[in-house]
Formats: structure tokens, sequence, C-alpha cells
């Protein structure tokens, strides 16, 4: 059967609907690639730092789209008032000055993979601001479902002061804000047709592959990855691992004798 229209040709499902299903197998690879590495960055402030500060630049430059384009297209004008709370610069700032210090700008790493991505936002505020939905979607609301989580990892793992260090994740209104972000950005999906939504949708997936990509391009050398379970696990852990490993030891050593 299939799914019923409307009057524009677009889906009666919610955008916001058909974006989490849309993403739903990527969604998995970023999240794989993820915890792959955070545990190592919780390990060293100075990492962790460097770290976020490969996505500052895409939140420069989204954020500055998204603010001209809220003036200029009267689709995408309604998530205006959702998006204020939103803005990550300011706090992306704040939390890199105290990780890399008042340098911090000179401190971040290039990266080819972060400069495809900014050029693919300038690409797109430019030929179909349209898309930026699929951007804004990806970005922010990864902060207000996932960094609830990070940033209570980061706390208790990097032993932070109570108000420093975390305010990427730190967000005004917390579900509230997240629940009316996402019936803006639904209300905007009702105007849009069939045609545009899939185009909406397709980019999403093109957000996802950068992140991706930004992600592998950064390097988190052999030494970090040693050191982060001698740092994040339990000492009893630590000690019963330690057990299990001299006793392996010892069998190999009796039986060569």
């Amino acid at each position: 059967m299939s799914t019923p229209a409307s009057a524009n040709g677009a889906s009666h499902d919610r955008l916001t609907e058909r974006l989490n299903a849309n993403s739903k197998k990527i969604h998995k690879r970023s999240n794989a690639m993820l915890l792959a590495k955070v545990a190592t960055l919780f390990t060293d402030r100075t990492l962790y730092g460097m770290a976020i500060g490969q996505f500052y630049p895409i939140f420069v430059e989204l954020e500055g789209a998204l603010r001209a384009a809220v003036e200029s297209d009267e689709r995408i004008a309604p998530l205006k008032p959702t998006l204020q709370p939103l803005w990550r610069v300011p706090a992306y700032e704040a939390d890199l000055a105290f990780y890399l210090g008042p340098d911090w700008r000179a401190r971040i790493p290039a990266s080819k993979a972060v400069d495809a991505y900014v050029a693919r936002l300038r690409e797109v505020a430019v030929e179909w601001p349209l898309l930026l939905l699929a951007h804004t979607f990806t970005q922010h609301t990864a902060g207000l479902s996932g960094g609830r989580v990070v940033k209570r990892m980061a706390r208790k793992y990097m032993h932070l002061p109570e108000d420093q260090g975390t305010a990427i994740f730190e967000f005004p209104g917390g579900v509230e804000l997240k629940e009316a972000f996402k019936a803006r950005l639904d209300a905007v999906g009702q105007g849009l047709s069939e045609e545009e939504v899939q185009a909406v949708l397709d980019e999403q997936i093109v957000a996802f592959e950068h992140n991706i990509r930004i992600m592998k391009e950064f390097k988190i050398g052999l030494l970090p990855q040693l050191r982060a379970p001698l740092r994040l696990l339990p000492p009893h852990v630590l000690a019963a691992a330690a057990a299990l490993l001299a006793a392996v030891l010892a069998a190999v050593v009796y039986r060569r004798a």
C-alpha cells in the first residue's frame, strides 16, 4: 500500500520521523566511530579540545548560513524562535578556550575533511538553503540527544570544574527545546513537496558522511589509546585484568619449561 500524500505531494509522515528513519543505518556507523575514539579523548583534555575543535568551523558556517536563511526564505523562517537557543558557536569558543588556552584557534589541527564540509555548507547556502534543514537537524539534535551523556562522561573522567568544559552540551530547556525544535521542523516539512523532502533526506546522508570523514581523519596516537583503559577502568577491574594476564603468562612459561 502506498503512503498517503498531502496536497503538495509530500508524505503525511512528519519530516523528523522520516529523517530519523532515513539516517538509522548511517547513524550506527557514526556512533560506532565516535565510541571507538571517545574513551581515549577523555584521558587528555588537550586531545579532547582538539577533537571538538574540528567541529567549530562547521557550526560557524552552518549557523551563519541559517541566520541568513531564516531572514530570506519564508519557509525556513518559522525555525527562527527555536534556533536562537540552539546556537553553539559561543559555547564552542568557551570550551575551546578552556581546553586549549587563549591561542586555541591556532591549536586546532587543520583538516581537509573539515574544509570539505565547510565548502559543502557554503554551496548549499547559496544554491538551495532549504537543504540546511538536514544539517541543522543532524548537528544540533546530536547535542540535544546524546550531549547529556557525553557531558556526564566528560565531567567524570576529565574531573572538570563544575562550570567549565561542557558548554557545547548545555541547552536552555533541555527536552522541551528538542521537542519544540522538532515541532517547528515538522511544520516546515508540511509545506514542502515530496521532491524537496527527498532532497533534504539525501542531504542528511551527506551531512553524516562528512561527520564520519572528519572523525576518521582525526588521528589519535597509540600511546593515548593504550593509556585510556588505565585511566578509565575502575581499579578492581584493572587488578582483575592484571591477575588474569599474570596467570596466562605463568601458564605459558610453565608449558615452555
